[in-house]
This record gives C-alpha cells, sequence and structure tokens, in this order.
C-alpha cells in the first residue's frame, strides 16, 4: 500500500490517508507504542524549482506530500495551490498548507462545481506556460490524465504523482508498471534525462522510476 509522505523531520515520519479497506482501518486504529513495518521512501519525489513559479494541483487525498514540499521549499512565496475536494475541508490538512503558501480550495458538490475546478487549473497551467513556471499535480488518476492532456497542448513544465499500487517496492512484481511513451512530446525531455531504468515506449515499475513522472513521459491513456 502505498502513501505520500505527509512529514519527516525530528526521527517521526507522518502519512495522511483515507480508511478505505481493512489495512487503511488497521492503520487508524494503531496507537502510541504499536509497531509497523514500513519500506521507503521508494522512487523519485517531486523536484525543487526555487527560481520558478510553481503551481501545486491537489485532487483529494492526492494534497498529501505537499505540506511538505511547502516546508521545504526555499521560496515559498513563488507556490501556489489549487485544491479540489469532494469531503469537508476539515477531512484535509489544507489548513496547514494554507498556512505557509497561496492557496484554494474547490469543493465539488455537483457537476458544475467540477467544471469550475478545472476551468481554474486550465487557465493557472495557462499562465504557468507564460511564465514559464512548473506544475505539479497529484490526485486520481482522471484528474492527471487531464493534467496531463493541458500540459502537453500548452508546453507547460509539468510532473505527476501516479497512485499505482507497490506490492513489493523494488521493482520485482511488475505490480505498479505503467508504460512510456516512445517519444516525449512536451519538450520536457530535452531538459530533463530520464533515470537509467527508464526505456521510452516500455512499461516501467513506478516504485523505481517513479511514482512522479514527467507528464509528456508516461502514457496514463489505460490507467485506472
Amino acid at each position: 500500500r502505498p502513501f505520500s509522505i505527509f512529514q519527516a523531520r525530528n526521527g517521526e515520519l507522518g502519512v495522511f490517508f483515507q480508511v478505505a479497506g481493512r489495512g487503511t482501518a488497521r492503520l487508524a486504529g494503531l496507537r502510541p507504542g504499536d509497531k509497523v513495518r514500513v519500506t521507503g521512501p521508494l522512487g523519485r519525489g517531486f523536484v525543487f524549482a526555487p527560481d520558478k513559479s510553481v503551481l501545486l494541483l491537489a485532487g483529494g487525498m492526492g494534497l498529501a506530500p505537499f505540506w511538505s514540499y511547502a516546508e521545504r521549499h526555499s521560496a515559498a512565496g513563488d507556490l501556489r495551490l489549487l485544491f479540489g475536494h469532494r469531503m469537508p475541508l476539515d477531512c484535509y490538512p489544507y489548513a496547514l498548507v494554507r498556512n505557509l503558501i497561496r492557496a484554494e480550495h474547490f469543493m465539488e458538490r455537483t457537476p458544475e462545481d467540477r467544471t469550475a475546478f478545472l476551468r481554474r487549473t486550465q487557465a493557472e497551467m495557462e499562465e504557468q506556460a507564460r511564465q514559464g513556471g512548473l506544475t505539479l499535480a497529484c490526485g486520481p488518476t482522471p484528474f492527471l490524465r487531464t493534467v496531463q492532456s493541458w500540459a502537453i497542448c500548452h508546453g507547460v513544465e509539468t510532473q505527476i504523482s501516479l497512485e499505482n499500487s507497490m506490492a513489493c517496492g523494488v521493482g520485482a512484481c511488475l505490480g505498479c508498471v505503467v508504460k512510456t511513451l516512445p517519444e516525449q512530446t512536451g519538450g520536457q525531455g530535452a531538459k530533463h534525462a530520464p533515470p537509467p531504468e527508464f526505456h521510452q515506449g516500455l512499461p516501467v515499475s513506478s516504485c523505481r522510476c517513479g511514482p512522479v513522472f514527467w507528464a509528456d513521459a508516461v502514457d496514463l491513456t489505460e490507467a485506472g
């Protein structure tokens, strides 16, 4: 079960999760002093770009990695967040993120609410393209698929964090594979060398080459 690292400092590790089955129910029932075996951190995280405007896009539980990112980023004034969610706002650590950076949230109650959030997201990505800024996205696959299409269409330097389940964490079980694109179409491949395990046009393990990928490097058409 993969989780984004919400906080890691002073010898403590924090994760933010939603109870969705037996495993997360057991995690929610843990008490101080209980022991848990953790494998990680795995793969590659988001890049830091203190010299650029950085747009953070979060959908639901995709908010989890951005508090730590904002806290560690050396130029928090150049960060801003758009957050779309369905549960009440107090179910998320939104207030912690908002205390660090400019943030705006959109609660989805109707299809019109979702449309408004996506319209604002596209407008902000177009602005990132004009500024030469960076966009980082984390959330459900349909949301990431939309962000990816706009990143390629508008030429926005963008990274996306996938939700693929990671059974082994070392790339042996092939349970978290994602298909790569044969050619990087957004121009980002020329700027950023892929990891040595990365083979364009072939499946790669998210736990080793990801879970964060450049948006023009992976094929999400068949992702869940």
